[in-house]
């Protein structure tokens, strides 16, 4: 796909036009709901008119053109093994949501070398100023290639539960991000909480434990409700941000998404 389709000509053109906001949503286990945030989110962000490029990038279990209903011919896969640029295998979904999809469990990309990752960043590099937002969903835990994204990203967005492995998971992200050099620092969204009481103290055991043993605060950008509408959308392949805005279900990434724009 020519770059030119997003409105940008060239390099200078494209810093001209947008500075991005890079943002990685990631976490320290799966199960968490990790790419149904990043999916509704990188919608509510589009809904609201920003320009989103969603990149799939969770090498494990990529599933994210699934949760839209799309089926692609090209994935990450293809890019990785040199068949096409990363801008020839975007998808547009609702709202204008620009989405690269990802390669569900195919060897080559669960064992990325640091030069693919590399040239994978590069490429998003060129991409990233023709839009307003990159959401990054990356693979949950501590590979090699997650961790590269979170490196590469503006603000690394980590999904926790009230599980108490989900904290301990999240805990031992973390504690690999500074042992690294990682400087930023990350926000935190508590999926599938009772209410925002619950959430908070979710929140607050994991942030206790960053500034007790990693001498490191959280920020602490919202919650999402445990919602039986959200996890029939995952059945049904029609996220809830899709439903008017009206809808709690709806709303409560709408929320999180003006939060992010505050933050």
């Amino acid at each position: 796909m020519d770059s030119s389709v997003f409105g940008c000509s060239s390099y200078e053109g494209r810093q001209k036009l947008r500075q991005p906001r890079t943002i990685a949503v990631t976490g320290g286990k799966g199960g968490v709901g990790k790419t149904t945030v990043a999916v509704n989110l990188a919608l509510a962000l589009a809904k609201a008119g920003q320009k989103v490029l969603l990149l799939d990038a969770d090498t494990d279990l990529a599933n994210v053109s699934l949760l839209v209903g799309l089926y692609p011919e090209r994935t990450l896969a293809d890019v990785i093994a040199g068949r096409c640029g990363l801008a020839d295998a975007i998808l547009q979904t609702h709202y204008g949501l620009d989405i690269v999809p990802g390669a569900s469990g195919v060897q080559t990309c669960m064992e990325m070398t640091r030069e693919d990752s590399l040239k994978l960043l590069k490429s998003l590099h060129e991409l990233e100023y023709c839009y307003d937002y990159v959401i990054i969903d990356t693979a949950s835990g501590l590979q090699t290639v997650g961790l590269h994204m979170i490196a590469a990203a503006e603000l690394a967005c980590v999904v926790v539960t009230p599980d108490p492995a989900s904290l301990t998971d999240a805990f031992s992200l973390m504690k690999v991000l500074k042992r690294r050099g990682y400087r930023r620092r990350p926000s935190v969204i508590v999926n599938m909480a009772q209410g925002a009481s619950q959430a908070r103290s979710v929140f607050q055991r994991l942030n206790g434990a960053c500034q007790r043993h990693l001498q490191w605060t959280l920020h602490y950008l919202g919650a999402l409700w445990r919602d039986e509408t959200l996890r029939q959308s995952v059945l049904n392949q029609h996220p809830v941000t899709l439903l008017p805005t009206s809808d709690p279900s709806c709303r409560q990434f709408h929320t999180l998404a003006e939060m992010l724009n505050v933050h």
